[in-house]
């Protein structure tokens, strides 16, 4: 139970219980998907969302961390 990963949340050091399983960004530019990417998967659902919605030209799908056998487009 409970994956880890690699990216912590800046302000307690641990993993969010809150983020995604797995993120994959749609974007103009391998670096852009990238920075998103790592950006998407330490916020909360709702500011990741928002995130994106700052970034028109990209998209993402998320494996959400109750529901690992399905992929969700983030929109």
């Amino acid at each position: 139970g409970g994956g880890r990963h690699h990216l912590l949340d800046a302000l307690t050091g641990k993993n969010r219980a809150d983020s995604f399983a797995s993120v994959s960004v749609f974007a103009p530019t391998a670096l852009q998907a990238d920075g998103l990417s790592t950006s998407l998967s330490v916020l909360s659902p709702v500011d990741a969302l928002r995130l994106l919605k700052r970034h028109p030209d990209s998209s993402a799908h998320v494996i959400l961390p109750d529901n690992p056998e399905r992929l969700m487009p983030l929109v």
